[in-house]
């Protein structure tokens, strides 16, 4: 008798054991994984495995391991465009390749809404280890504050409408601590205490606060090396993938002699050595940039690495200097959009902020470059003769004979 309840106790404690074991490892599966990196957090459908979990990507499994999701993010408010979800559709497709997957394609590219937000999505088509069964493989992203989080179920392509609802399952529930920011005010015109604004090219804009960490990086790149916000404006250009373009205008007071042709390839010369002195890379000499009232110095640094233009443009307050970074491949683009800021700045100084050139400035101009110019040196002797004349006329007049006055 006293066996009987041994055994029936003990088979009460593994059946008790058991049901905590698997009422824990649900509420394992089921909690809620937040990411600070994202500042979003993750809430699986029910009886999902969390298999990876850090605070900048994710991976779970489906309870039969049927259908998996992966998580992770790209820098930058990308805002989700047809262009833009064709851009990130190639981080899938690479991403599938990479795990061995072979005949990958994207199937459908757009944008829809979810929870009144505008997302962009992507169905791509692929075989398992390469010639194996056909699989499906959707995403989403989603634009959050300084980011754009990616989300993307897979599965064997008959198990498809159980990816499509588990990837719609966990895009609704995401919990996004930091939604994205309006972008709206920062496009359109930049400025700078210095004294100068300008009219942004399109696709450009100023950076919005939760990506001031990623700008103040780039900037640290040029030559500016930092954002004074008393002196600089800076504007970007996000893309889908990678870096974002980079323009960053600041006002430095150092005052240059008169440019023209006769003194530009002089002061070209202070110019380079000033700002390019010391680089590793050697640097071609300056552009000849002719701008209303003023002349610029317009700069391309070669680098393997990344497209670079510089430039300084003379004004009232100094000079301004002038850098845009860009990937290798949008050059073109990045010069287009350089040019057109340095033909489209308006300087708030009297006159359009003409260039103050000092007195000894002008002497020391007519010294180096015109001092044989005929149209400089003519009024200067001319101007020499008519004094020495007079010098001349007064000192040959005869003085008063002070003898034939009898007082």
């Amino acid at each position: 008798m006293l066996s009987r309840i041994v055994i029936f106790m003990l088979g009460l404690i593994i059946v008790l054991g058991s049901s905590f074991y698997s009422l824990a490892g649900n509420a394992a599966q089921d909690e809620p994984y937040y990411m600070a990196d994202v500042q979003a957090t993750v809430n699986l459908p029910r009886g999902w495995k969390m298999l990876r979990w850090s605070d900048w990507d994710f991976k779970a499994e489906s309870r039969d391991a049927a259908v998996r999701m992966r998580l992770f993010y790209t820098q930058m408010q990308v805002p989700p465009t047809v262009e833009a979800a064709k851009a990130w559709a190639t981080l899938h497709v690479q991403h599938l390749k990479e795990q061995g997957a072979g005949d990958v394609q994207a199937t459908n590219v757009g944008v829809a809404a979810v929870k009144g937000m505008p997302v962009a999505e992507m169905d791509l088509s692929f075989h398992f280890n390469g010639d194996g069964p056909k699989g499906f493989y959707r995403a989403m992203a989603i634009p959050g504050a300084g980011k754009v989080i990616h989300v993307a179920t897979f599965s064997l392509a008959r198990r498809e409408g159980q990816a499509r609802k588990a990837l719609d399952y966990i895009v609704e529930n995401l919990d996004i601590a930091k939604p994205a920011e309006p972008l709206d005010a920062l496009a359109g015109k930049a400025s700078s205490p210095a004294g100068f604004e300008v009219s942004l090219p399109d696709g450009w804009r100023g950076y919005a606060p939760s990506e001031t960490a990623l700008v103040n990086t780039l900037v640290s790149k040029t030559g500016q090396g930092k954002i004074d916000p008393e002196r600089c404006w800076v504007a970007v250009k996000p893309v889908p993938i990678g870096d974002p373009d980079l323009m960053v205008f600041c006002g430095v007071a150092w005052f240059l002699e008169p440019i023209d042709d006769y003194s530009f390839k002089a002061i070209e010369k202070q110019v380079h050595d000033k700002f390019f002195g010391t680089s590793p890379m050697p640097v071609d000499p300056a552009e000849k940039i002719a701008l209303p009232g003023r002349t610029a110095f317009l700069y391309s640094p070669s680098s393997p690495e990344a497209a670079i233009r510089m430039a300084v443009t003379p004004y009232d307050k100094g000079i301004m200097v002038g850098w845009g970074l860009a990937q290798k491949d949008h050059e073109s683009e990045l010069d287009a959009a350089f040019r057109s800021v340095l033909i489209g700045t308006r300087y708030t100084g009297p006159n359009n902020g003409v260039q103050k050139i000092a007195f000894a400035q002008w002497i020391s101009y007519i010294v180096q470059y015109r001092s044989t110019d005929p149209l400089v040196i003519g009024p200067i002797l001319l101007f020499m003769a008519c004094f020495i004349f007079l010098l001349f006329k007064l000192g040959a007049r005869k003085p008063p004979n002070y003898d034939e006055f009898d007082l």
